[in-house]
């Protein structure tokens, strides 16, 4: 094979990648400093200069019909069938090879790793803006000075780079106007290259990328915003609770980052529990049971994961199944000896709309101490686990939100005596005496364990007691004491 061939070249990139995994995976990072910290930066430098490289080569390849000659219908589609590379993927480099190609200096200075590759693209989007408005003798300098300033601030973006470029080449030329044509040109584009691409990580994750039109994503942006801002401010309320609740309110810093993936989780739970999604396999979550319902107890109440095809084979914990088997239908199926699927049942235990809506008018929001989450965005959780026949009545149904429905899910852990028993210092859910939900704190934050009411069922369970002593029933304590919890204060009703 020629070595210099791209054949040759890539045998050897390959080879060399072999070497760099060895190394890597044989170098103490305990001692590295400066040196190490330098050739980590070559490196990425080196990745930067392929990429180049790569979008440069598809390009021309795609210009000369290689996907074609190779039976694929686009270059897009021979990557993806080679090598899994996403379309969406695809395109974008062979947009930025593109642009670099109509910015030659760019080029050149992105293959000498002088810029990295996303400076590179910038560079040339400020570069093919100024070069509009300048004679063609200013083109290559025009292209010097992008290249010299996008290596000097990675927010800048390119009609301001732009602007910089012409205030220096031609200082007598007033602001620059938007051409309308080539705002269309740009809008058009944007929506060509729209993506979302969704794929498990293998590791209990979901990740996801992809971009928008630009007035289309900052909607989207808005909207994640403030879902993301409400679950801030109801936790940092959650968090001036009572001292016993700030043991597990230890994410009021939560970074801005995680917060919007909360707020986005938020979103689609609003969404789906509103019931005005498109029918595309049901608006709740299905679990496609492909165990008999002993083994899936088994596996529940035994804490060990499973496997479900609902998501590509990927393996959940026990709390993930506990939560999904909580507040979703479950649809038995009759399979055959090869699990192959001969009849499908009717779903079996999702909540009513009449008994949601009659828990959601007794609860009024999250049963969680201190949670401030209405009732609209809230989820049904069995007091009793489904799975361990716990009836899906209102009596034995309380409403928690997402984040708190996770907290209150009973784990189970074996006891001396080989058998599963509820873990004590996990937070659990009861109906109390006066019918209203409360919630037992683990036991190292209160070995007693005393059940705990939300402020706001308890102002409930006052009017209500007032209303029986004013109508002549009076009223009893509780047997067992329960501790009213809220901003105000915190005391035991009862003796």
């Amino acid at each position: 094979m020629n070595s210099d061939s791209l054949q040759g070249v890539a045998a050897e990139l390959s080879r060399l990648a072999d070497r760099l995994a060895q190394v890597v995976g044989n170098t103490d990072w305990r001692v590295g400093g400066k040196g190490t910290l330098e050739a980590l930066a070559q490196l990425r430098l080196c990745v930067d200069r392929l990429e180049t490289c790569y979008g440069k080569g598809a390009k021309q390849a795609a210009m000369a019909g290689v996907h074609q000659r190779a039976g694929y219908p686009s270059m897009e589609v021979g990557l993806y069938a080679k090598v899994g590379t996403p379309y969406g993927q695809t395109r974008r480099q062979l947009a930025a090879a593109a642009k670099l190609a109509g910015n030659p200096v760019v080029e050149a200075a992105s293959l000498a790793g002088e810029v990295n590759s996303s400076q590179a693209v910038r560079a040339a989007n400020a570069a093919s803006l100024a070069k509009h408005q300048l004679p063609p003798e200013a083109h290559a300098q025009a292209e010097e000075l992008a290249v010299k300033y996008a290596t000097r601030g990675s927010q800048t973006s390119p009609a301001q780079l732009a602007e910089t470029v012409l205030a220096l080449l031609a200082p007598q030329l007033p602001p620059s106007v938007p051409d309308p044509t080539a705002a269309e040109q740009q809008a058009l584009r944007a929506h060509r290259l729209r993506y979302v691409t969704f794929a498990p990580d293998g590791a209990g994750s979901m990740r996801f990328s992809g971009q928008l039109p630009l007035l289309e994503g900052e909607a989207f942006k808005a909207l994640v915003s403030a879902y993301a801002e409400r679950t801030r401010a109801a936790r940092k309320q959650a968090a001036d609770a009572p001292y016993s609740l700030k043991n597990i309110q230890n994410d009021t810093y939560t970074p801005w980052s995680a917060l919007l993936a909360d707020g986005l989780v938020a979103m689609v739970e609003n969404l789906s529990s509103s019931g005005i999604a498109p029918n595309y396999g049901g608006d709740r979550p299905r679990l496609n049971i492909t165990l008999s319902f002993d083994q899936l107890k088994a596996a529940v109440i035994d804490a060990q994961p499973v496997q479900l095809k609902e998501f590509g084979d990927e393996v959940l914990s026990a709390s993930q199944v506990r939560r999904l088997a909580c507040d979703c239908e479950v649809l038995p199926a009759v399979l055959n000896g090869e699990s192959q699927v001969l009849d499908i049942g009717r779903a079996s235990r999702v909540t009513p709309r009449s008994a949601r809506r009659a828990v959601e008018l007794r609860d009024e929001g999250c049963c969680f101490p201190g949670c401030a989450e209405p009732a609209a965005r809230t989820q049904m959780h069995h007091l009793v686990p489904w799975i361990k026949g716990g009836p899906t009545v209102v009596g034995g149904l309380a409403a928690f939100c997402s984040h708190h429905h996770g907290v209150v899910e009973p784990v189970y852990i074996q006891a001396s005596n080989g058998e599963m028993v509820e873990d004590p210092e996990q937070w659990v859910a009861k109906m109390g005496p006066n019918g209203y939900p409360v919630v037992l704190p683990p036991q190292s934050l209160d070995p007693d364990r005393k059940p705990m009411l939300h402020e706001r069922l308890e102002r409930k369970l006052n009017a209500q007691q007032h209303r029986n002593r004013a109508s002549g029933q009076g009223s009893s304590p509780p047997a067992d004491g329960v501790l009213i919890t809220g901003p105000r204060t915190d005391r035991v009703l009862g003796n």
